[in-house]
Order: structure tokens, then sequence, then C-alpha cells
């Protein structure tokens, strides 16, 4: 009998070593999201990004609540015009500018949600996909060779793989950039494709559509039904971003503990932080685009030297500006005089869409929003946002500039903010792609502005600082992974290869970017000074001394705490603005408001 209790327990032993295996290799089941009694999707994404590599336990799975439904509808601010992720923007009538922006109606909303038997409405269904390999003779040409980065070997990220056994990595590629294999640019990313399939034994496909700016929700869809089409999801700006992270179908990149998100060496840019939600990261940005795509979404200050010059203003802004002297009191000195000698119906400045209080605070180094990553906050008490506002209340009050009793809700194309187009106001802020879609192409714009146009660097709040090169940041885009991708891991470490790359360039950066982005829409008046501002701003991005502003935030936060007609903080700038209400109360009475609608920004995904 001893001997059958010794095999009893042999046995015993071997079942549980049986079992235990069994576990191991054991993945959560993925679950298709059930319609709820409105035959509307619970966007409810399921453990199903596990992988062999990461130890899942620390998995954070989203529960949303919330469904994409294209709060940021379009306003007054002419602010959050879209630039797509990877320096790509949409063709046409799809391309966004201040005068043309994605109104709700093109966002995923709950009404495009598939239903629980993944059904879609006629009017919300898309032709199918358009999928585009980069076949191997298109890979690497004669006289290119890139090398994939790759990241030494950390044990603090466990996650990260060297051999993906083949596996297919589906990355979203706008149309206008997975064509063209001659162009010189395509052949160096199809050259780090080749470099990166080959180290890391993958397979990279190009799933091409246009990100859902342009009015195409195919793959919101796809990750909603549980089956997404692709691995790398273009996030085409905040409009697109803060919908699907609010929906829940973005996985957190970071606990995956693939890569380091902050390392020193080849890293990102500081863009990358504009996607740092409740301290995770939800996207990557793209190193190689920054220099061009980003730089085209920094504020200027547009200007009319014949109208200055027919109402009396003589003097040089340009040589102002290289002689350090282009300051915010000569602005307003230069608009008080202006405005003293014209007509009712014109004026220096027409403030209709705030990018001229924007720019105050940019240029004192401070927002009303601010960000660390954790917990944004309003920032209205800080003593240079205050500066700035005080500063906008003393020229409204002294005739510099004109803005309006409240936040406007007519069309941007009505309202005097095009007063700059029509000819009747030497001044107006705007971003760099401006230039293209809202100055040269908007429609509005008469020949005689066209013709004598100029651009210089916002003024600076004295002569010892340094002009500044400020982003508005919704306008930045990044690439994230949808949720229903499984291994994560293995798709991040080729993202980090693939983003992360800075790919040389031959020549000078900046001369590139304004022989590709600006030289044919400038003047033959002003065109050469004009070009000289683009190049300074450009090269503050080249030297990474950019900044990128949070006061988009508040136009997704519930309330919305920006645009408001009854307590967005737009409305009590106006009224500060005009007198109607003193900073102080306005501060004590939003203040808290603000901030726990901020703190539940960021909770809860």
């Amino acid at each position: 009998m001893k001997w059958l209790r010794k095999a009893s327990a042999l046995l015993l032993v071997c079942c549980m070593v049986m079992m235990l295996a069994a576990g191991c290799n054991t993945q959560p089941a993925e679950s298709d999201p059930v319609g709820g009694e409105n035959s509307t999707v619970s966007t409810e994404p399921t453990a199903d990004n596990t992988t062999e590599n990461v130890d899942p336990t620390d998995d954070t799975t989203a529960d949303p609540t919330g469904d994409p439904t294209g709060e940021d509808t379009t306003d007054a601010t002419g602010e959050d015009t879209t630039t797509e992720a990877g320096n790509s923007t949409t063709s046409g009538t799809n391309k966004t500018s201040g005068t043309n922006k994605t109104s709700g109606t093109n966002k995923t909303s709950a009404t495009n949600k598939t239903s629980g038997t993944n059904k879609t409405s006629g009017t919300n269904k898309t032709s199918a996909p358009t999928k585009s390999s980069v076949s191997s003779a298109t890979k690497t040409s004669a006289n290119t060779s890139v090398t994939a980065p790759t990241q030494a070997v950390d044990n603090r990220f466990p996650g990260r793989v060297t051999d993906l056994k083949g596996r297919k990595v589906r990355i979203n590629m706008p149309p206008n950039m997975a064509t063209d294999p001659n162009n010189e640019s395509v052949k160096r990313r199809n050259a780090l494709v080749a470099d990166i399939e080959k180290t890391y034994n993958c397979d990279i496909e190009f799933y091409v559509r246009n990100s859902e700016n342009a009015g195409d929700n195919t793959i919101t869809k796809s990750v909603l039904a549980g089956d997404p089409v692709c691995d790398v999801w273009i996030q085409g700006g905040a409009s697109e971003f803060m919908a699907h992270y609010n929906a829940g179908l973005l996985q957190d990149l970071s606990r995956w503990k693939t890569i380091d998100f902050e390392r020193k060496e080849n890293p990102w840019s500081k863009s990358i932080n504009l996607f740092k939600m409740n301290g995770a990261y939800y996207a990557l940005t793209d190193l190689s685009a920054i220099e061009a795509n980003y730089a085209t979404s920094s504020y200027v200050m547009y200007y009319n030297p014949k109208l200055l010059r027919q109402y009396g203003i003589t003097e040089d802004l340009f040589a102002l500006q290289e002689n350090g002297k282009w300051t915010w009191d000569k602005f307003a000195e230069i608009c008080k005089k202006f405005s003293q000698n014209t007509p009712d119906n014109m004026a220096a400045y027409y403030d209709f869409d705030l990018n001229l209080y924007h720019a105050l605070l940019y240029t004192n180094g401070t927002d009303w929003i601010v960000n660390d990553g954790v917990t944004p906050y309003f920032n209205g008490n800080d003593v240079k946002a205050q500066e700035a506002l005080t500063k906008y209340r003393e020229w409204t009050a002294d005739d510099v500039i004109k803005v309006p009793a409240a936040v406007t809700t007519t069309s941007v194309f009505q309202n005097k903010t095009y007063s700059f187009f029509a000819g009747l106001a030497p001044f107006n802020v705007g971003l760099v792609t401006h230039l293209e879609w809202g100055l040269m192409q908007g429609g509005q714009t008469t020949q005689d502005v066209k013709d004598n146009y100029g651009i210089l660097m916002l003024p600076k709040w004295k002569e010892s600082d340094e002009y500044t090169a400020s982003v508005y940041a919704s306008q930045i885009g990044g690439y994230s992974i949808p949720f229903g991708v499984s291994a994560a891991n293995e798709v991040l470490t080729v993202m980090d290869a693939f983003y992360s790359f800075n790919s040389p360039t031959a020549g000078d950066p900046t001369e590139k970017y304004l022989q590709n982005h600006i030289d044919k829409w400038l003047n033959a008046a002003t065109g050469q000074n004009s070009r000289k501002t683009v190049a300074r701003l450009h090269k503050l991005f080249v030297n990474g001394k950019n900044e990128y502003t949070f006061g988009w935030m508040g136009g997704y936060t519930t309330p919305n705490i920006r645009t408001d007609s009854n307590n967005g903080w737009y409305s009590h700038v106006l009224k500060i603005a005009n007198g109607t209400e003193a900073m102080g109360s306005a501060l004590s009475s939003v203040t808290n408001t603000y901030n726990n609608a901020l703190k539940n920004f960021y909770t809860g995904r």
C-alpha cells in the first residue's frame, strides 16, 4: 500500500502542474460591446490586450461611460482647427483651418455607434477599407540607408520584445502619406519600415484611411465592434483624441512597460505630454514631423503695412522686430494712433476669437489652464495670467482694441474677426497654417490684402524678452493603440522604432520647411521679410524652444468651461474687458467649479 500512496501523491502533483500550465496559457476572452436599451453600444472594451511578455496584473481596463459625441462644436474662437498627426492634412475641402472647423456633426456620436448586432445605418456606411502594403521592392532604394532605432535592454521595461515572430502590424496612414514612392521622405520611411521589419521580425502594413475629422469613422466602428481594423490609430488633434479617450477606446500605453516615455536620448518632443492623461500616456507623437507640421500650428501676428501707411503709420515693423523692439507696448501705441484717424467701421484689432487674449498669455509664459500631466487646473489666479487680463481690459477701455460684449454664436465668416481679411483692420493674430487656409485660400480675403499682408512674430512683453513660439495644442495629433488589439506591447515596440526616428534630411530643415509650406504664398511687397519671420519661428522648433498650450481642455469638460454662455471663461474675460465684471469676483466665482470640472476630465477612463 506504501507504493500506492506514493503513486497517488505523484499523480496529484502532475495534475496540479497541468492545471497551472493551462491557466498560464489562458488569455481573457474578448467580448463585443452590447447595445443598451436605446440600441446604442456600451463602449466597454474588455481586457483583451494581454501578452505573454507583460505581467497583466496591473491591468486598469477602462470602463467607459461616455461616448464620442462631438462636444467640440464650432464656436467663435477659431482655435480648434485640426492638423492631422504625422505631418499630414486632408486635401481639398476636408482641410481644417480657422475658417473651416470640424463641427460636432463630423465627430463620432451616439448615433454613429453600432448596435448590439453591429449594424450601421445607411448614412454612416463607408466603403471597403483600402489597404496598402509596402512591397519589398519599394521599401529601400539604392541611395537610402536607414537603421531603426533600438532601445537598450532595461529591466524596467519587461514588455519590450525583440522578435514578433512574423506578426503583421497595421499602421493607420492617411492617403496623402501612403503614396508617391519616388518622394524622398517616402523613400526614407520605406527604408525605415524595411529595417524595422528585419530587426523585429514583423510585417508592417499601412491601413490607408483619413482621420475622423475628415468624416470617416470606419476605425471607431471597428473598435466598438471588438475587431479593430488597425493596430496603430491616428488621433487627428484634440477633437479626435478626446472623443476616443472619453469613450474608453484607447489603450493606456504606460501599463505595458515597454518604452521609456521620458528618456533623454532620442526623445519625442514635449508634445507627447499632450496625451498624458491621469499620469498615463495614450499616444505617441511623431518626432520626424515636429519641425514641419507643428510649426504651422504656432501663432504669429499678421499685419497690413499698406493700410497702416494709409492712416499715418509709417514705422517699419519688420525693422522693429529685427531690433528687438517689437513689444506689446509698441503694438498698443500703433493701434491707438490708427484708431484715432479711421472711420467708425474700422479698428486696429477686432478680437472676436480671443486669439489676442491668448497671445498675451502665451508671450507672458502662461495660460489660463495649466497641465502637469496628472491633473490640469485653472490658472486664472496666476500673477502672469492676471497681468495679461489686466492689459486686455486696459486696451479695451483705451480703444486700442475692440471686443464683443459676449461670446458670439454668429458664424465666424459674418463677424468682425475677418475685418483684417476685408482690409478693415491692420492686425490679426492667427496660426501659420491660416496663411494658406484662412488668408490666401479662405475666400473672404480681398486681393489687395493678399498683395500686401506681412507676418510678424508675436510681440514681446518687454524688449529684453525673447520672441516666443506658442502652439495651440489642440492642433497636435498622435498615434494610439485601440482597445481590441492583443499583445499591445509588441505593437508599441514597433511604434517606438517608427515614430521616435528623426530622419536625417539633406540641407537646412528650416529652408526645406519654407520651400514646402511658405514660399508659394508670399507676396512681392513683404514676402522676403515675412519669410525671415517664419524662419525665425521655425528655428525655435528645431531647437526645442517652443511651448504647447492647454486652454483647449476647457472645451471638453462637463460643463464646458471655455465657451459656455453663462459661466465659460471666455464669457467672463469679455465681461471683464468691457468693464461689466470685476476680475476678482469672476475668479472667486469660477475657480472651484473649473478645477472640479478639470479633475473629472481625467478621471475614470
